[in-house]
C-alpha cells in the first residue's frame, strides 16, 4: 500500500477543508501556502511547503477544528489517507513523538484562542460566554 494515495492541486482561495468535518487524511504541501481559520475566521496561522497539517485531529481523534484554505497562490499537495497516516506514525515511535507533542500544544492554542475569539463577542455583547477570567483577558488589563 503506498502512503501517499493521491496528489491535488488546489486554486486561490479554495477551501481545502472546515471546522467540524470529519478528517479523511493528512497533506503535505509540496507548493504555496495554506491559511488556518477557526471557525469564526480568526486567521492562527500558515502552513508553507515541506509541512504535513490536517493531522491534530486525526491523532486527536475529533472533527476539524480549524478551516483550511489555500492563500494567493495554487497549492500543489500530497494527501495522505487517515488509516496510512495512522500506520505510519504507529510503525514509527521517533516520527510520532514529533507529531504528537506539538499537536497537544497547538490544540490548546487554538482552543484557547477560538474561546477568546467568542470571549470577544460575548465581552462586545456584554454577555460573556466564556468564565469570568477568559472574559478579562478580551477586555485586555483592567
Amino acid at each position: 500500500m503506498a502512503l501517499v494515495q493521491k496528489n491535488i492541486n488546489w486554486k486561490p482561495y479554495e477551501v481545502i477543508y472546515s471546522a467540524g468535518e470529519e478528517p479523511s487524511g493528512v497533506y503535505l504541501i509540496k507548493e504555496g501556502v495554506v491559511e488556518l481559520y477557526t471557525p469564526e475566521g480568526l486567521k492562527l496561522n500558515e502552513i508553507g511547503e515541506s509541512e504535513i497539517f490536517g493531522e491534530s485531529s486525526i491523532i486527536l481523534g475529533t472533527k476539524r477544528t480549524v478551516t483550511a484554505k489555500t492563500g494567493k497562490q495554487n497549492v500543489f499537495a500530497s494527501f495522505i489517507p487517515k488509516l496510512n497516516f495512522l500506520q505510519l506514525i504507529e510503525k514509527n515511535v521517533a516520527l510520532s513523538a514529533l507529531i504528537k507533542s506539538p499537536v497537544k500544544s497547538i490544540s490548546i492554542a487554538c482552543l484557547f484562542l477560538t474561546n477568546l475569539d467568542k470571549a470577544t463577542i460575548g465581552v462586545e455583547q456584554n454577555n460573556p460566554i466564556l468564565t469570568p477570567g477568559v472574559a478579562n483577558l478580551a477586555e485586555g488589563p483592567a
